[in-house]
């Protein structure tokens, strides 16, 4: 996959890949701008206004109207917040590009953030809110990361609290956006159907006059778990829905290559050590798989399940048996391989979409030093080997590291403090 990337005088950077045999266009704004930028007062507020860019802008008064640029032309347009970045983007057949390209800019500057605008989103947000709280195999991983991150940017929830929503004036968000939403700290990336040129001359035309001011930044994540650490919450389910984590690695560690596969040896599709070992094997769960999540200075992996109650201690033990094991025993050469592929397929598959391309390569360019083909990734997989896996593992899942939330009819946490304690990692 070839790309470009040029840097107007601004600092805005912009990234394409063309993509001549697909018939559309991605257009995609990237903004370091995320939860972890906020302060604890401003809980929520990338996400909020994520959502006031789609509520009407100085050309495009109203939300029908925004949506309808798009919606008339047969495309899409979505937006999304992490806790470092928040990305706004449009699908677009490729006759319209620069129209798509135009909205995208028109929200991010020129958006009202209407007082009665803000007052009625803010009843739609506590409802995502509430919709989250009664969806436990969802909130469950929200207050996994609240233990792992405890009482810092990264453990609090990205939406925010239906404290922190309900305070959000006008002037908030203007402040916000003269904090972070400046060229320097955005970039622009574009794939599909489209020369780089072409995209520049927009580029240029909607993003080149923007100015700079100074960024605020965040705190560096400062690691002082010394045991591991329990949360449980009560609700009356059928089914246990656990999270169990462990600190890990950020996004630019050198084992990230090894963590990937590591991941995909836990929880690859249908053939993973713990869907085959816990779901099959044992009848214990009917959804369970691994995830990582990288952030700039840490990192986590997890497992996530929906449980049997009954025999959630066996559960339990039979999870942390299987990062046991990667610590113990060196993973065989046909288990990597099926790993390695698994994780290389579906991988490239994913960068058949001009979406997920424009993804791909517009977080790197937010966040790193050099943009990475998916070629250069498939080698990075490739060259790892059983000898760097066992030694991340080594190094990752000690107890003291550990951190399990639950949610289900549990009243008393120290039955599980009691599991944890007696079990040796």
């Amino acid at each position: 996959m070839n790309y470009k990337l040029t840097k107007l005088k601004n600092g805005l950077k912009v990234i394409t890949s063309e993509m001549p045999n697909v018939f559309g266009v991605s257009n995609n704004v990237f903004v370091g701008a995320g939860s972890r930028y906020e302060t604890k007062e401003e809980n929520g507020i990338s996400h909020f206004l994520e959502h006031m860019t789609l509520k009407g802008t100085k050309k495009r008064p109203t939300s029908e109207d925004v949506f309808g640029t798009i919606n008339s032309i047969g495309g899409l347009i979505n937006a999304g917040t992490s806790n470092e970045y928040t990305c706004f983007w449009n699908k677009v057949p490729q006759k319209y590009f620069s129209l798509g390209l135009e909205l995208l800019s028109d929200m991010l500057f020129n958006s009202l953030f209407k007082e009665e605008e803000i007052n009625r989103e803010k009843g739609v947000i506590i409802e995502e809110i509430n919709m989250y709280k009664d969806r436990p195999s969802n909130y469950v991983i929200r207050i996994g990361y609240g233990l792992l991150w405890g009482d810092t940017p990264l453990g609090r929830d990205i939406l925010g609290t239906k404290e922190s929503v309900a305070e959000f004036q006008r002037k908030d968000f203007l402040n916000y956006l003269k904090n972070l939403y400046q060229p320097q700290n955005m970039v622009v990336s574009v794939a599909g159907n489209i020369k780089h040129q072409e995209v520049i001359k927009e580029a240029e035309k909607n993003f080149g006059k923007l100015k700079n001011y100074v960024i605020r930044n965040w705190d560096k994540y400062k690691d002082d778990q010394k045991k591991f650490e329990v949360a449980i919450n009560y609700k009356e389910t059928d089914q246990a829905h656990l999270f169990l984590a462990f600190k890990a690695i950020s996004r630019h560690h050198p084992d990230k290559p090894v963590l990937d596969v590591l991941d995909s040896i836990l929880s690859r599709g249908g053939s993973g050590r713990l869907l085959v070992n816990i779901r099959e094997k044992r009848g214990l769960a009917y959804d369970i798989a691994a995830y990582e999540d990288n952030f700039l200075d840490t990192g986590c992996i997890f497992s996530h399940a929906g449980l049997n109650s009954q025999k959630l201690e066996e559960a339990i033990k039979a999870i942390l048996d299987e990062f046991k094991k990667l610590k113990e025993e060196k993973i065989g050469d046909k288990e990597l391989k099926k790993a390695k592929e698994y994780l290389k397929g579906s991988f490239l598959l994913s960068m058949d979409d001009c979406e997920n391309v424009a993804s791909w390569l517009g977080e790197q360019a937010l966040f790193d030093k050099k943009i990475k083909t998916p070629e250069e990734k498939i080698k990075e997989i490739e060259k790892v080997t059983p000898e760097q896996i066992q030694k991340l593992s080594q190094k990752l899942f000690v107890k003291e590291k550990l951190n399990l939330a639950l949610i289900g009819p549990f009243k008393d946490k120290k039955p599980f403090d009691d599991i944890l304690n007696k079990f040796k990692l």
